[in-house]
């Protein structure tokens, strides 16, 4: 949902989950180009069910696709209901009337026309409420649910995420260390919605990669954890930080808000791949178990070479 104000600012309502990676920040956007105003007028509601409409989750990196579908979608149904009360107060044809920067005008006129406040107060007298404007957004993702089950077997995502990753490592074969000294990830995005956020997310998808392909592991004994603490859970730190760099494809998506795909989460499969084979071209073992530790490393190198080998 969009509700317009009385004022002139947009609220945005929306199930969409902020979990840090930036949803609040991109609907609000969205909402702003669909309707012609600074961000700083656009207020976005990220609540639960009890204020705000239904909405399946922050899963398969598909809340930019799906939720901005949604609001690209109630913001223009707010647009086009303000276009029809502005033809009205300024006794003119609507379809020669344009919203931008604040103002409705006719487009040859942009000095001419009313403050989108003017005209908000004008719609609450003559109507008796603000400007509600509505959307939902499916796709080809024709996420349903079994009543029963709650599960769904459809597809939850209306696009799919292509990535790729390329690192490079320094391996060394007298104590096994693993230093990943480049990291590269591309992934087509569509349309970069917030390139800052986007490449915060790759490079979050990066450090976490190289985390769990070299340093996290979970020992149990008996059931009991033996290492529940980041004094013997060890985790990639500023630093193990190499050169990273991320690289984005635009090719618009046909469905997505202006040709927006998913993003975010994918670049994080494709790290321990890429580690494990730079591993392998370096010293010619493949580790096929994560973590990649010294010890699976030295252990491999006597297999290879024997017990007698020089590092």
């Amino acid at each position: 949902m969009v509700k317009v104000n009385e004022d002139g600012s947009v609220m945005v309502l929306s199930g969409a989950s902020e979990i840090g990676q930036g949803i609040e920040t991109n609907l609000a956007q969205i909402a702003a180009e669909e309707l012609g105003l600074p961000m700083e007028s656009v207020e976005v509601v990220c609540g639960d069910t009890d204020a705000v409409p239904f909405d399946f989750g922050a899963l398969s990196s598909r809340q930019t696709v799906h939720a901005g579908g949604a609001v690209k979608m109630a913001a223009k149904d707010a647009r086009e209901q303000l276009l029809d009360s502005a033809g009205a107060m300024l006794e003119t044809d609507r379809n020669i009337l344009e919203l931008k920067d604040g103002r409705v005008h006719a487009e040859s006129s942009p000095e001419s026309g009313v403050s989108l406040a003017d005209l908000c107060r004008f719609i609450l007298t003559t109507k008796g409420g603000p400007v509600l404007g509505s959307g939902h957004f499916r796709g080809r993702g024709r996420y349903t649910l079994t009543p029963d089950t709650g599960q769904s077997a459809d597809r939850p995502a209306s696009d799919w995420k292509y990535y790729a990753t390329a690192a490079e490592v320094e391996v060394d074969t007298e104590t096994g260390v693993v230093w990943v000294t480049k990291i590269v990830t591309t992934q087509d995005i569509g349309l970069a919605i917030n390139p800052s956020t986007l490449e915060g997310q790759m490079q979050g998808s990066m450090e976490q990669g190289i985390s769990s392909t070299l340093l996290e592991e979970t020992v149990f004994d008996g059931g009991l954890i033996i290492n529940p603490t980041f004094a013997d859970y060890r985790i990639f730190t500023a630093v193990e930080q190499p050169e990273m760099v991320s690289l984005v494809v635009e090719k618009p998506h046909v469905e997505g808000p202006y040709g927006a795909k998913g993003g975010g989460e994918p670049p994080i499969i494709a790290v321990a791949p890429a580690i494990a084979a730079a591993i392998y071209d370096a010293v010619g073992v493949r580790i096929m178990d994560l973590p990649i530790t010294p010890e699976k490393i030295l252990r491999a190198l006597e297999e290879k070479e024997g017990p007698g080998r020089q590092a």
